[in-house]
């Protein structure tokens, strides 16, 4: 693949936030049964990024409990009835012992956004590449291929984020860094870096409320997806957003009478919403 089709294809296929399969511009669904495995070996092609994929590797992943002679069989069959829902037989192609999606006939919307990063030479271009993620791919998926293509989208995703956020901070427009911020959180909610990188932009912004409310969220989101608190490089970040108080240092502990450390962020927090009454 070498620049994206934008929608030429006959058939396309979105997989960032959700799955959907258009064929000429129409939503695929059924009357009956829903085919599951052939779209299960749809899904296992989807993250190969153009690649063709071994047909051990998709008999093992979908039919792990058959005999070899047997998942292959499976295979051929699901990928005859795949050809018969997507209506063309040159959309799935064999390669030898490899299987691949037609990248001339398919439309795949994380290829796109993977060319499109590739090839952006610019902040603007960046921007249009990253507005394609529209989150996790397959994300209700537990497709055993989805999660190393998942991981690996994300990461270019977060990485661009991280990359245009600076572009953005070092032109000294923090507002374009935390407007990018939100839209990026709105994608990969659960992505500590985003959260760390939002709560640093609105500290240099002199936004203190709005950095202690964005350190909540990111506490709670933690906590709620991964039993997790901030890690300590987060908790430093938010720190050294908060202004000097009491000929203190930003990010230098202050310990209470006692001789007991007050947690930092609890402190905080409660200096940026005081009790109402």
């Amino acid at each position: 693949m070498e620049s994206p089709t934008h929608g030429s294809a006959p058939i396309a296929i979105n997989t960032l936030g959700r799955f959907e399969v258009l064929l000429n511009g129409a939503p695929l669904y059924f009357n009956g049964k829903t085919p599951h495995k052939p779209l299960d070996l749809l899904k296992g092609l989807l993250g190969s990024a153009g690649r063709g994929i071994a047909r051990h590797v998709l008999c093992d992943a979908l039919w792990p409990d058959l005999e070899c002679w047997a998942a292959r069989q499976a295979l051929n069959t699901a990928v005859f009835r795949l050809r018969r829902i997507l209506g063309c037989k040159q959309a799935i192609r064999m390669n030898g012992e490899e299987l691949l999606l037609d990248a001339d006939r398919c439309r795949v919307d994380a290829w796109d956004f993977e060319i499109e990063l590739l090839h952006s030479d610019g902040p603007e271009a960046l921007l249009r590449a990253l507005r394609r993620y529209h989150g996790s791919f397959l994300a209700d998926s537990e497709h055993p291929l989805a999660f190393d293509a998942r991981e690996r989208l994300r990461r270019k995703f977060v990485r661009g984020v991280l990359q245009l956020g600076e572009t953005y901070a070092r032109r000294a427009d923090l507002n374009a860094a935390i407007d990018l911020l939100h839209f990026a959180l709105d994608a990969e909610g659960t992505s500590e870096e985003l959260h760390r990188a939002l709560i640093d932009y609105l500290g240099r912004a002199g936004s203190l409320a709005a950095g202690a409310a964005a350190y909540q969220r990111c506490h709670a989101v933690l906590n709620h997806h991964f039993g997790a608190a901030p890690s300590q490089a987060t908790d430093r970040v938010y720190r050294n957003g908060l202004p000097r108080r009491d000929g203190v240092a930003r990010g230098e502990p202050v310990t209470a009478r006692g001789g007991t450390p007050p947690d930092p962020v609890s402190r905080d927090l409660k200096a940026s919403f005081p009790a109402r009454g």
